[in-house]
C-alpha cells in the first residue's frame, strides 16, 4: 500500500511517501481560499495523482470544521481513489511522539500548543489563546518579551546594545511592525535567532529559562499528570533543549523526546498501525 503522510503548518508542508520526502508549500484551510489550497497543492504532489491508496493529512488549522475542505482538496488533487484521513498537527504530533502510550505532547515553534494524550486521542488541551493573550514559550513569546527587555535595557546594556546594532530597531519602528504592519507574530519569532546568537551571555540564559518556565507553570502543569512524559516538536524546544530542561526541572516536571520536526515519528507511528 502506498501511503502518503503529511506534517503541514502554513509556512511548509513536510511529506513522507514511501521512501520519499519531500517538503512544499504551507497549508492552512483556515487561512487560504479553495483556489490556494489546489494550487498549492499542485506545487506539492506533481505526479502523484492517483499512485497513493491513503493519506494521513495533519495540518495547522485542520479542526472540525476546516477538515472536510482540506479532505476535499486532497482528493480533487489526488483522485477519489485514495483513503483520505485529515487532523490537526496536535494529533499528528501527539501520535507520533507517544505511539500507543499516554503522555503529554507540545509544539513550540512560532506558536505554541500542547496537550493531554491518552494513547489514541487528544484527551484535554490547555487553550493556547494565540501570540497576544498566551502562547507562552513560542517564538512569538519570546521574541515580544525580547523586544521589551532589551528596549528597556532589561538584560543589561551590552545586549541592549547588540540588539539594536544587529536588528536595527527602535522603539518607533518596534511599534511600526507590530501594531501597523501584518503578520506581528511571525516578525516577533523572527528576533528569536538574536537568542541563540547571545546565549551564552547569564542574562540571556535567564532570559531564556523564565520564557520556558512560563510554559511550565502557566500551561503544562495545568493537566496535572506530574508523572506523564511531557515530549516536545519545533525548532524553539530544539533549539533551546538545555534551557527548556532546567525551566521544565523547575517545576518538577519530566521531558520526554524533543525533536525539531515529526515527520519520521509519524512516519513510525503509521508503519507500525498496519
Amino acid at each position: 500500500m502506498n501511503i502518503l503522510i503529511a506534517d503541514s503548518g502554513s509556512t511548509k508542508t513536510d511529506w513522507a511517501c514511501g521512501a520519499q520526502r519531500f517538503s512544499g508549500p504551507g497549508l492552512n484551510p483556515v487561512q487560504m481560499d479553495q483556489a490556494t489550497l489546489a494550487q498549492r497543492l499542485k506545487e506539492n504532489l506533481s505526479g502523484l495523482a492517483g499512485t497513493v491508496d491513503a493519506v494521513y493529512f495533519y495540518g495547522a488549522g485542520c479542526n472540525a470544521t476546516m477538515s472536510p475542505v482540506m479532505a476535499a482538496a486532497l482528493a480533487q488533487e489526488l483522485g477519489q481513489g485514495a483513503d483520505i484521513h485529515v487532523a490537526s498537527d496536535m494529533l499528528g504530533a501527539a501520535r507520533g511522539m507517544c505511539g500507543a502510550r499516554e503522555g503529554i505532547v507540545c509544539i513550540l515553534g512560532t506558536g505554541s500548543n500542547s496537550c493531554l494524550f491518552d494513547g489514541q486521542a487528544i484527551a484535554a488541551q490547555v487553550p493556547t489563546l494565540g501570540y497576544v493573550l498566551g502562547d507562552e514559550g513560542s517564538g512569538a513569546y519570546i521574541g515580544r518579551l525580547l523586544l521589551t527587555s532589551c528596549l528597556r535595557g532589561l538584560l543589561g546594556k551590552d545586549l541592549q546594545q547588540a540588539f539594536v546594532e544587529e536588528t536595527g530597531l527602535t522603539a518607533d519602528k518596534a511599534i511600526e511592525q507590530v501594531y501597523r504592519q501584518p503578520g506581528a507574530n511571525r516578525f516577533l519569532a523572527s528576533l528569536v535567532p538574536f537568542c541563540e546568537r547571545h546565549r551564552e551571555d547569564p542574562k540571556m540564559e535567564e532570559f531564556l529559562v523564565s520564557c520556558l518556565h512560563d510554559f511550565a507553570s502557566r500551561v503544562v502543569k495545568l493537566y496535572e499528570r506530574p508523572e506523564l512524559p511531557v515530549h516536545f516538536v519545533g525548532g524553539i524546544a530544539y533549539t533551546y533543549e538545555q534551557e527548556l530542561r532546567k525551566a521544565f526541572a523547575m517545576e518538577h516536571l519530566q521531558v520526554g523526546d524533543i525533536v525539531r520536526a515529526p515527520l519520521e515519528k509519524m512516519v513510525a507511528y503509521h508503519e507500525s498501525a498496519d
